[in-house]
């Protein structure tokens, strides 16, 4: 008689890959994934999962949502709806300048405040994160800014709707960043502070470089 055929292989762990896919990394708890299963703040140690807490700060978390480079939008948008604005308010003038200043003013801001945020985490704070976490999170902020200064092209809109930008953008950081910073209560107040000055300006220099010919 011939001998019984070989047991099929194990099927995989379902929903494995889909777990690891999102997260930014090498697959080791580092960064803020790292600060959660080390039971910061006198907390029990225990496992993180990929939909924790800080499922915020992957990339797989936002991927559904926004599958655009957030940033390079937000150039394009603002590119073209000041020169609307302004030829709105003054007739056609066109301005070049207006498209190289905007690129290098959003990429810029872009990665200082992240440098900074990781900085503030390493040095000050003391709790180690991923730099790209933090650049990820803050160019996915950018994206009420996408709207909002579509409106902002219409006088009456300007100011309400790059505020609201403004401060959408600022809670959204914020909500990430508070439930871990917050295990260092004497130091979180310092580094929260100068986030949202940075932000402000940011939102300042919005309005008044690109909408202020529609005030």
């Amino acid at each position: 008689p011939l001998p019984p055929p070989p047991p099929p292989p194990p099927a995989p762990l379902a929903g494995l890959d889909a777990t690891l896919d999102g997260v930014i990394g090498d697959g080791e708890n580092d960064g803020l994934m790292e600060l959660e299963s080390a039971g910061v703040g006198g907390e029990e140690s225990k496992p993180v999962a990929a939909g924790g807490l800080c499922s915020c700060l992957t990339v797989g978390y936002y991927q559904p949502y926004f599958d655009i480079d957030t940033a390079t939008t937000l150039i394009f948008i603002i590119s073209a709806t000041s020169n609307i604005s302004r030829y709105l308010a003054k007739g056609y003038n066109y301005d070049f300048e207006l498209v190289s200043f905007c690129m290098s003013f959003i990429y810029g801001y872009l990665v200082v405040l992240a440098t900074a945020l990781w900085a503030a985490f390493t040095y000050f704070v003391k709790l180690p994160v991923r730099y790209m976490s933090l650049m990820c999170l803050v160019g996915y902020s950018f994206a009420l800014y996408i709207p909002c200064t579509i409106l902002a092209t219409f006088s009456v809109l300007s100011w309400p709707s790059i505020v609201l930008a403004g401060v959408g953008s600022t809670l959204f950081v914020l909500k990430s960043i508070v439930p871990v910073i917050s295990a260092r209560k004497e130091k979180a107040v310092t580094v929260l502070s100068l986030l949202v000055a940075a932000q402000a300006v940011f939102m300042l220099i919005i309005k008044f470089k690109f909408y202020s010919h529609s005030s």
